[in-house]
């Protein structure tokens, strides 16, 4: 449920923990295809799903990066911390 408040506009979203939910529903021989375009959470999703081991689930990661209030070159390097650890992340814009 979204709501906002008047003196402070402050959005309330229902949300889900992907790590948990594709641990859940994946193992490593399925073929996992992951479209993410979550407004620039990605800069915390991102990471958890390294630390909790699920990002080896995913096979093909298409992203939509968003740097527009983090320093120049944030995405890119993003890109090649996750290539670094094996993951095939495309831009996706």
């Amino acid at each position: 449920m979204a709501g906002v408040d008047s003196k402070s506009p402050e959005w309330f979203i229902k949300s889900v923990n992907i790590s948990g939910y594709i641990a859940r529903h994946y193992v490593r021989d399925d073929f996992v295809v992951c479209k993410m375009d979550i407004e620039q959470s990605e800069f915390v999703v991102i990471p958890h799903m390294v630390k909790s081991g699920v990002m080896h689930l995913i096979d093909e990661l298409f992203l939509e990066c968003h740097n527009h209030w983090k320093p120049p070159g944030t995405c890119h390097k993003m890109f090649l911390w996750l290539r670094s650890l094996g993951i095939y992340v495309h831009e996706w814009a």
